[in-house]
């Protein structure tokens, strides 16, 4: 038999091994291989791109520079969000305050805005009952919050029913409904279902902090400019044309938020989420960064100029050093040495003429105490179901010339006894279980001091409703509510942990 030379076979990419040293005709094999490579090309394949660029193209002129951004997060961030669904948690928390601001499409005929905010909620709602339906995902049972959150919802939407029904002093209010309702509270519920290991947790609060830092940094930019630059445009619905906090030198910081109580209160919400993950991160740099974040926030929180927000972070951050690991130790020292310079330099702090302003300035409490007179007169005329949903607002600008600076009276007035209380249960409940959970938790446990940071930034809130309006700052209502249900996940967690360790 004549040898014929060794064959080199080529890799197998068909369904037959080819060897075209024994073929005598292997060019007419390559045409034919080459012809049938041709023939199973697609025409979409040629064709999808034209359609997209020319599909763009059309986006672009219909609705501008919304589009490039839009197209972005579709082809190249929801891909990476949909792997592990949390990842929209984290992401929607540092993207919402900026992103919100630009990212809408006005609706007409008195629809809803279709913002940044409302369509990734929505996107995300969907995602986890998805998950659920296909097995994919286990959903937490209802708890004793949960059902005190839906009487609380319930409250919530007769206020704004008994208006549209009764018609009287206030407005339904749809924006509000779902900005400072729905929205929330859904976060609250897809929040807890969603967080399922340590990791989510630390970067839950890594989230906390980085979103508190930029917050941060457009305010110290809007005050050094002393032009208001983060704001909604006219033709989105904005109405402020200026930097509308020049009441002391230099303005008042307020940022992507807007307000200045509502910008420090957000960023004592971030300097807690710091404390909380600074004892579990183990490299020298994350930790120097972290500090270095929590001075920047501080300052920020006190560029605010806000007495409210004085108040609210640094007495829960004074509280809660005594409840963070040995944090106390460090903290201390450094408190009682900012005290003795702070009565050193009194004297010259009280001649300061913004200062003063700020702390020492009577006239806004003067017209916030005529405002709660007229506030608790209107509760005691109907003192059960209320007036309906921004009746204190209304009654407020056309007797004393401002709307309401104190969320617990505008539930007492708009939504009655009903709407107060059910309120008043959430929150009791919240803060007992969290008590409850701090005493079953593992001492210097990560999930001790997360505990400790979120029952933290829910006294950040409730402290500010006694000075603030609370229904206009969807951003802080949401995290509020995403505070909750935390609070809520680590109930689960704690308890389970500890009936082991029982048995």
């Amino acid at each position: 038999m004549v040898g014929l030379p060794r064959a080199v076979k080529l890799p197998h990419w068909g369904n037959e091994e080819e060897s075209l040293a024994v073929k005598p005709n292997a060019g007419v094999l390559h045409s034919q291989v080459g012809t049938k490579w041709l023939r199973s090309i697609k025409l979409a394949s040629a064709v999808l791109p034209i359609l997209i660029g020319l599909l763009l193209a059309l986006l672009i002129l219909a609705l501008g520079r919304i589009t490039l951004p839009a197209v972005f997060f579709v082809f190249l961030v929801l891909p990476w969000l949909i792997q592990d669904a949390f990842r929209f948690i984290p992401w929607l928390i540092v993207t919402w305050p900026i992103f919100d601001i630009y990212l809408r499409i006005p609706l007409p005929a008195g629809v809803p805005d279709l913002s940044y905010s409302r369509a990734l909620v929505l996107l995300l709602l969907s995602i986890v009952f998805i998950e659920a339906l296909l097995s994919k995902r286990q959903l937490m049972k209802l708890t004793q919050l949960d059902i005190l959150i839906l009487i609380y919802l319930v409250a919530q939407l007769s206020s704004r029913l008994f208006v549209i029904w009764f018609g009287g002093m206030g407005k339904p209010d749809l924006n509000g409904l779902l900005d400072i309702i729905l929205i929330p509270l859904m976060l609250y519920w897809i929040v807890k279902n969603l967080l399922v290991t340590r990791a989510h947790l630390k970067w839950f609060l890594y989230a906390l902090v980085i979103a508190c830092l930029l917050i941060c940094l457009s305010g110290l930019y809007e005050q050094a400019l002393g032009v208001r630059v983060f704001k909604i445009s006219t033709n989105l619905g904005g109405t402020e044309l200026r930097y509308e906090w020049q009441d002391v030198q230099g303005g008042r910081a307020a940022g992507a938020l807007g307000n200045p109580a509502i910008y420090g209160a957000t960023l004592g919400i971030g300097i807690l989420a710091g404390i909380a993950c600074l004892s579990h991160v183990k490299r020298k740099l994350t930790q120097v960064t972290l500090v270095a974040t929590i001075g920047v926030l501080l300052y920020g929180v006190f560029a605010s100029y806000t007495r409210s927000a004085w108040l609210s972070v640094f007495g829960v951050l004074f509280v809660a050093q005594f409840f963070i690991g040995s944090l106390r130790k460090r903290t201390l020292p450094l408190l009682i040495l900012g005290l003795l310079l702070l009565v050193i330099m009194w004297n010259g702090l009280s001649t300061s003429s913004f200062i003063a302003r700020r702390v020492l300035t009577m006239g806004t409490i003067t017209t916030r105490l005529s405002l709660n007179q007229l506030a608790w007169e209107r509760f005691l005329e109907k003192p059960f179901l209320g007036w309906g949903s921004g009746a204190l607002n209304t009654f407020g600008l056309r007797q004393v010339g401002v709307i309401s600076h104190n969320i617990y009276l505008t539930f007492l007035v708009d939504g009655g006894l009903a709407l107060f209380l059910s309120f008043s249960a959430v929150v009791g409940y919240l803060l007992l279980r969290a008590i409850r959970l701090y005493r079953m938790a593992e001492k210097s446990s990560l999930e001790r001091n997360v505990l400790v940071a979120m029952t933290g930034s829910v006294l950040i809130f409730l402290l500010s409703g006694l000075a603030l309006e609370l229904r206009y700052f969807g951003y802080f209502n949401a995290l509020f509510w995403i505070c909750a249900g935390v609070i809520d996940y680590l109930g689960a967690g704690i308890g389970v942990k500890s009936n082991e360790y029982s048995n």
